[in-house]
């Protein structure tokens, strides 16, 4: 399932992910920390802004976390540090890395990133 976000450049966002069976039931993922990658669109070869895998509870340098928050279910944080620096289409994707084959990725959701540009105001 491709999905769009939306985002204004400085300013943070919160995403919330499921990854459900057919049943509509969450998908065990147990033992298999989740990763995200965020992806230049335009660059050939693909150039990656940003990837880390994260199931503890020290934050994540760029101000960005993902949080499981459930079986199958993940918080994604997007701090206004890191969406200022973002050009404004990047490509995403949510995978489950299990820790005994990191070579087997599963995509949980994947799409793109559309970032608005900062507004400023101008008080006079």
């Amino acid at each position: 399932m491709a999905t769009t976000l939306k985002a204004r450049a400085g300013s943070s966002i919160r995403v919330q992910f499921q990854y459900l069976g057919g049943t509509g039931d969450p998908i065990l993922t147990d033992g298999m920390p989740a990763r995200i990658q965020f992806s230049t669109v335009s660059s050939s070869p693909r150039v990656v802004l940003e990837a880390w895998e994260y199931d503890g509870p020290d934050p994540v340098p760029t101000n960005t976390i993902l949080t499981r928050t459930g079986e199958g279910t993940w918080v994604l944080y997007l701090g206004k540090k890191f969406t200022r620096s973002l050009p404004p289409t990047v490509a995403w994707e949510l995978e489950l890395v299990p820790t005994s084959n990191p070579d087997d990725q599963t995509t949980v959701d994947y799409g793109v990133l559309k970032v608005e540009p900062e507004k400023v105001v101008k008080v006079v």
